[in-house]
């Protein structure tokens, strides 16, 4: 993660993206015409049996289930397509657009792609992205781990959403980052390496919130090694 290439307002832009993809689902659950486009635009980036899954939610406005089938990765791309397509247009009268369409004017979309993970293999390139790299679904029963590793790389997009709802600025969230790594990691039930529905659940848990006193006590120690 290059944080010294971070903007101080990367992690709103990234926070508010992520709101505008959960306001997608609740007009999706209100409205059959933005359903039927998102139904297009999930096609081919959630398996068939989630994706599914998913529209019996919407269907019984089960806003909170229906955002639980998605990864951060999932939602974000989908509200990638969902702006592009309509901006404003598509929310009329959401503060979350407004505000989106706000950021867009101070910060480069880019600076999104730092939080997207780190896919050599994958993807082909050793630096962050926000990519669409097709469903979970499609990278189970592989030999090797790999690839599903890389595939559920986007665990920072995970953070800073949280660190966006917590207020938690860039620099306090680089020294978070590894605290966060390990407590996903502690917190994670996988059975298997394919088991990655274990690993969405214990990144959707991730409350930066809980890491904070650690971040109090490297300030404690810094303090001290000074003195």
């Amino acid at each position: 993660m290059p944080w010294a290439q971070l903007r101080p307002r990367s992690i709103h832009l990234t926070g508010l993206t992520m709101r505008y993809g959960k306001e997608v689902l609740i007009q999706a659950a209100l409205h059959p015409e933005v359903a039927a486009e998102l139904s297009e635009q999930t096609s081919g980036l959630v398996g068939p049996v989630r994706r599914l899954q998913l529209f019996q939610r919407l269907s019984q406005f089960d806003i909170q289930k229906a955002i639980g089938l998605l990864s951060s990765s999932d939602l974000y791309q989908l509200s990638v397509l969902f702006w592009n397509h309509h901006g404003t247009q598509g929310m009329t009268g959401s503060v979350v657009a407004q505000a989106l369409e706000n950021e867009l004017m101070h910060t480069p979309p880019r600076q999104a792609e730092y939080f997207g993970g780190y896919h050599p293999e994958t993807y082909g390139c050793i630096h962050p992205h926000l990519v669409p790299l097709g469903p979970y679904e499609d990278f189970e029963n592989l030999r090797f781990a790999t690839n599903i590793s890389e595939r559920l790389s986007h665990l920072l997009l995970n953070l800073a959403e949280s660190a966006d709802s917590a207020g938690v600025p860039s620099d306090a969230l680089a020294l978070l980052a590894e605290a966060a790594v390990r407590e996903v990691a502690s917190k994670n039930k996988m059975n298997d390496k394919d088991d990655w529905t274990a690993a969405l659940e214990a990144m959707s848990k991730l409350d930066i919130q809980a890491l904070l006193p650690g971040l109090e006590k490297m300030d404690v120690s810094v303090a001290a090694t000074e003195k």
